[in-house]
């Protein structure tokens, strides 16, 4: 049977300390201060002194991503938001324990009235399974051949979207270009806020667009439109949705998230949107609704759009606001062959991500399998 040690047996716990974005500044240097955010690798800046030296297992203590386990390596300084294990065991590897951790230590965080906790006294408990060294050796050389594949399909994924970007800001810089019209939009669409109900009249009717509908991505079909309102056939007669409608966020809390736009790309019977939306509908037949979808992702757009909104307690934006937006309209047959081209660099993406979504269930099926133990029911977790 393997035997079981509690993490406060096998490695000394080391709290962060206090470093602010004040002495960050105020003592520019080379070495990270690594806090709990995952962006950036958590890096919150650089200073001139450090506080470790090695290579060490640190985890978040509290906060959205308390019980989050990290590795880091050199010279290098964590906040009081962040704690550090050092192994004093031998019989324990590092990145054995960096997988069992990733797995269990999220279930030891404690949610309470304030932040998620994980605090050295509680993660001090956690019960470690130690098998012998050529198992736990067997264990990492499996699960990080899962996590190198799946780091490098994040990397094509990242490179691929930049790739992505790049050719669809280049082909969508149309202004001056032989044949291309630039309009605004209350040349080419007419507008319309969307319904206003009650949350007692959701759940169960129509088909409505959501706010999160739009937010989430830049096109819109039938299977993607999961909420049901009840409403009446004079209702649904002014407030309706049909193929080649653009949908803008309409309100948000900055006006870096308002107006984001997304094209309903399939027909819909009998289907309306929410309020917090507005409704652009093409009064031409001068633009495929496919070209709507990465016309209006372009930055210049959608810093155009965003110029547009108004903000008091939160940002908003009206249909004569977005009536002033200057867009390019380019002839139909080069509205397709742009879209041709973005449809082929997003297909790819999408490819990708299939994978990714693959080999991340592979690796969570084998990491189960792996790190699951004679005797666990003696860990009282789950």
């Amino acid at each position: 049977m393997v035997e079981w040690k509690k993490l406060g047996e096998v490695a000394n716990l080391v709290r962060g300390k206090v470093i602010s974005k004040d002495f960050i500044r105020d003592n520019a240097g080379i070495y990270p201060v690594y806090s709990s955010q995952t962006a950036n690798d958590g890096v919150l800046g650089y200073i001139d002194s450090y506080m470790f030296d090695g290579d060490f297992l640190t985890w978040t203590t509290d906060g959205a991503y308390a019980g989050t386990i990290f590795r880091r390596k050199g010279r290098f300084n964590i906040t009081n938001v962040c704690g550090l294990m050092d192994i004093t065991d031998q019989r324990l590897l590092q990145d054995y324990l960096y997988y069992w951790l990733s797995l269990i230590a999220k279930s030891y965080v404690q949610e309470g009235m304030g932040n998620p906790k994980l605090m050295s006294n509680v993660a001090s408990t956690i019960l470690i399974p130690i098998p012998s060294l050529s198992e736990q050796s067997r264990i990492v050389s499996i699960l990080d051949t899962f996590t190198s594949s799946i780091s490098n399909l994040k990397q094509q994924i990242e490179e691929r979207r930049k790739q992505y970007e790049y050719e669809r800001d280049l082909l969508l810089d149309l202004e001056g270009k032989e044949g291309v019209e630039m309009k605004k939009l209350g040349e080419v669409f007419s507008f319309k806020n969307g319904l206003n109900k009650g949350k007692e009249f959701f759940g169960k009717g129509k088909p409505i667009i959501m706010f999160t509908n739009v937010f989430n991505s830049r096109f819109i079909t039938k299977a993607m439109i999961k909420s049901r309102v009840d409403i009446s056939e004079q209702e649904l007669e002014r407030i309706n949705a049909q193929i080649g409608d653009v949908f803008f966020t309409r309100t948000s809390e900055t006006k870096e998230d308002v107006g984001y736009a997304s094209v309903l790309v399939e027909d819909m019977e009998e289907c309306t949107f929410a309020g917090f939306l507005i409704r652009a509908r093409p009064i031409t037949h001068k633009m495929l609704p496919q070209y709507c979808k990465y016309c209006f992702s372009t930055p210049k757009v959608r810093n155009a759009i965003v110029s547009k909104s108004s903000f008091t307690t939160r940002a908003s934006l009206t249909g004569s606001g977005l009536g002033e937006v200057i867009i390019p309209l380019p002839p139909l047959s080069t509205q397709s062959r742009i879209v041709s081209i973005l449809d082929t660099f997003e297909q790819s993406i999408s490819n990708l991500e299939e994978q990714l979504a693959m080999r991340e269930k592979q690796y969570e099926y084998y990491r189960n399998q792996l790190l699951t133990f004679e005797g666990e029911e003696e860990r009282g977790k789950t």
